[in-house]
């Protein structure tokens, strides 16, 4: 920028000396002079196109540069938009993919029940292992003789491990028979069973009592132990509620 001011300062003496000579020189111009004030008023004229051709072209730049910051900030947007889209996006077919899951494994206790297969319980239990981690898993066949329930099928547990039977009403196993109630128990007793595993054996952390009964009469208790929190009981009280509103 210093030349140019240069430039300005010449072209405002040129100008100077120009008016000058109407005060200072006589009436009759040598053509040397004609050429100073000729030039000088050129080199303002210049500079003043300068100028103005320069104005407008960092006030292009500003105005550029404002766009591309828009432009920057919609794209931004943009994105972040089209991040939140695809979040959304997968939570509904991850909510879809639950329920369609959820939809057939109902569908399969329902069709289940009407079976006259001898050993639902077990494959109750193996409809579940399909669906959840499971880590040990008891079926209990309710014995008619004595109305008490009483294990016939084990999964993941120790087979010297002695599994009392489970009286209708007695403890959170017989009220969840009597209640037609599925249950979580998420504080497991120190006495409960251990889960085998290729690593070792490990205490659940959570159980799941499951009731289950048939039109024919026959009923099952499912009790699985996970160390997730799978929240099957939820599911299946929503097929037992479905199942009892059938039967009024």
């Amino acid at each position: 920028m210093k030349k140019y001011k240069y430039i300005y300062l010449l072209g405002s003496l040129f100008l100077i000396v120009a008016l000058a000579k109407y005060i200072f020189v006589p009436s009759v111009f040598p053509p040397f002079y004609y050429t100073f004030e000729i030039v000088s008023l050129l080199l303002v004229l210049g500079l003043s196109y300068y100028a103005v051709i320069n104005f407008d072209t960092r006030s292009g730049d500003t105005s550029c540069e404002k766009q591309c910051e828009l432009r920057d900030k919609l794209l931004r947007e943009n994105k972040e938009l089209k991040k939140k889209n695809e979040a959304l996006e997968l939570e509904k077919a991850n909510s879809h993919s639950y329920q369609s899951k959820e939809e057939r494994f109902l569908s399969a206790l329902n069709q289940l029940s009407h079976s006259e297969g001898e050993n639902v319980g077990e494959v109750i239990l193996n409809l579940i292992g399909k669906q959840f981690e499971l880590v040990a898993g008891i079926v209990y066949e309710k014995d008619n003789a004595d109305a008490l329930f009483k294990a016939n099928a084990t999964f993941g547990i120790d087979d010297d491990w002695k599994i009392d039977p489970i009286k209708l009403g007695e403890g959170i196993h017989g009220q969840s028979i009597s209640e037609n109630l599925a249950t979580e128990i998420s504080e497991i007793p120190e006495e409960y069973f251990e889960a085998n595993s290729g690593t070792g054996s490990a205490k659940p952390a959570y159980i799941y009592i499951l009731p289950y009964q048939m039109e024919n009469g026959n009923a099952w208790l499912i009790e699985i132990a996970s160390f997730k929190n799978i929240g099957i009981h939820e599911m299946w009280n929503k097929y037992l509620d479905s199942a009892h509103n059938k039967n009024k």
